[in-house]
């Protein structure tokens, strides 16, 4: 093309026919994050010098990828037993499927699998052996971001992988890893799908600078079925845009494969992905191999529905006391959590089956935003349960943001939520559920939002605040004290116990249970 031309020869893909104008929307925010990049970078080194060191010094692709082989190499010397079995048939698939060329790929495999590392050995062999850039894997829940990084770091070392994510811990981060996050020019970057969604559609510079990094890079999408459906149309038609016209490789790699592709959804519908094969073939029947769950029929006849509630609640009763005494013998704090992690999720799957009226949906703990209207409602009260919490540490002379189980974070109260944890099934969750199934909220105080998330209508804010303040004024025999309170004044007693208990008077802090 002649510099000194006004016009612009664009690629052919913008005029495809079928989608011109997403097509030249996309090619349009791809110029402006390759702008957007390039003037901040010139800006940086004005500004700042040379830090292009800081920028730079990750290992190459190739480099990774004989590491890793390593890695697993030594991981499978002297394995035996079936799962091992089928951790290495996974393994093989995905460095044959490397071989393909670059295209939509499905990676499907229950958990335990080991698709974390093969869908790694996948990409990075697929990279080196067809010049692609680098590998992004996105993920939907920040605990699994974590973990995720956690063992990409020890096979890779922590200075080549790039973690981005709104719960990094900043004491933790280093300069090379919060320059990466910026727009994403490392072999490897492990992040959310909030920052990758956010990537393809930002309209500030800041966010979009991103976008360009993704062109010629393999993208791997864990538990993409998690995505909500009115969200798709958009996001499938951009990453089937970088896989057909820009170079990249997709690969959704999740034990329950999302409907995305054209075999599945109808023919009609324009967005979805074409030509997605299957890493694993059929043939290594993997769901057989790594079942865990046997089904046991009681009875031929149909078993009545109270005795199903009955008994999944005693299997949650049981999860949730083995995960009470694991806590008691957790090595460290990151320990701790992943079991309060796993015991809450215990908890909300049981939680669901409590709620006895027509129109209230919960499909699982969901927040920020809350997706249904039992989270909003739930999101709600523990923010008023959170305050409360709060100012009882402050009046009781203790810091609310220097939590112990809670991370601390720049303007998070991590010792309030902390301390918040002794009351949200005893006042927040009993008070929601109250709520709904003797009818004081309905179902039209409730709204959707543009984003996504559900939101309460004011005369349903202001009947919760009464109700919760009435349940405050309650009162019961605090079980350590052993006098009457008022259930409104049970955190500020916690507080004042914990209090004593860090100034030393007191061996042990007595938290608060009610049975």
């Amino acid at each position: 093309m002649d510099a000194s031309s006004a016009e612009i020869d664009l690629p052919a893909w913008v005029y495809r026919e079928s989608d011109a104008a997403l097509a030249f929307d996309l090619f349009v925010r791809l110029l402006f994050s390759a702008l957007c990049d390039g003037d901040f970078l010139d800006t940086e080194v004005f500004h700042q010098g040379d830090v292009e060191t800081a920028r730079g010094g990750f290992a190459s692709l190739p480099h990774l990828r004989v590491e890793l082989d390593a890695y697993l190499d030594r991981k499978a010397e002297g394995g035996s037993g079936p799962v091992h079995d089928v951790r290495q048939d996974v393994r093989r698939a995905c460095l044959t499927a490397a071989e393909r060329k670059p295209g939509a790929f499905s990676l499907t495999v229950p958990t335990g699998g080991g698709k974390t590392l093969a869908s790694m050995a996948f990409a990075l062999r697929h990279a080196e052996l067809h010049g692609l850039d680098r590998v992004i894997v996105a993920i939907p829940f920040t605990s699994i971001v974590e973990q995720t990084v956690d063992e990409y770091r020890r096979v890779f070392g922590a200075e080549n992988v790039v973690e981005h994510h709104s719960a990094v811990e900043p004491t933790k981060e280093t300069m090379r890893n919060r320059l990466a996050c910026e727009n994403w020019d490392a072999p490897i970057v492990v992040t959310t799908t909030v920052q990758l969604f956010e990537s393809l559609f930002a309209n500030r510079t800041s966010k979009a600078r991103k976008l360009h990094s993704l062109v010629r890079s393999v993208i791997i999408l864990d538990e993409a079925q998690v995505v909500a459906p009115k969200l798709l149309p958009p996001i499938v038609d951009v990453l089937s845009s970088l896989v057909r016209d820009l170079g990249s490789t997709l690969v959704v790699s999740t034990a329950t494969q999302p409907a995305w592709t054209r075999e599945v959804l109808p023919r009609q519908m324009r967005w979805c992905l074409d030509d997605v094969r299957e890493i694993c073939p059929s043939g290594l029947d993997l769901p057989k191999r790594l079942q865990r769950v046997r089904p046991i029929f009681l009875d031929e006849r149909p078993t009545p529905f109270v005795q199903i509630a009955q008994l999944i609640a005693e299997q949650a009763i049981r999860q949730l006391a083995a995960s009470a005494d694991t806590a008691r013998v957790a090595s460290d704090l990151d320990v701790l959590r992943g079991i309060e992690g796993d015991a809450s999720r215990e908890y909300f799957s049981v939680f669901r089956r409590l709620v006895g009226r027509d129109g209230f949906v919960f499909g699982g703990r969901s927040r920020r935003p809350p997706r249904d209207n039992v989270n909003a409602l739930l999101s709600f009260v523990y923010t008023l349960l959170m305050h409360d919490a709060r100012a009882a540490l402050e009046a009781a002379g203790l810091d609310s943001q220097v939590g112990f189980l809670h991370r601390d974070r720049p303007g998070r109260p991590s010792l309030a939520l902390d301390l918040m944890e002794e009351f949200r099934g005893f006042l927040a969750d009993r008070l929601a559920l109250s709520l709904i199934n003797r009818g004081q909220v309905s179902t039209t105080g409730f709204a959707a939002t543009p984003v996504g998330g559900v939101v309460m209508d004011d005369a349903t804010r202001k009947c919760v605040i009464a109700s919760y303040q009435k349940r405050k004024l309650e009162e019961l025999t605090h079980p350590f004290l052993g006098e009457r309170v008022t259930i409104g004044h049970l955190v500020y007693l916690q507080a004042l116990l914990l209090a004593r208990y860090l100034r030393g008077d007191m061996d042990a802090y007595p938290p608060f249970f009610w049975r």
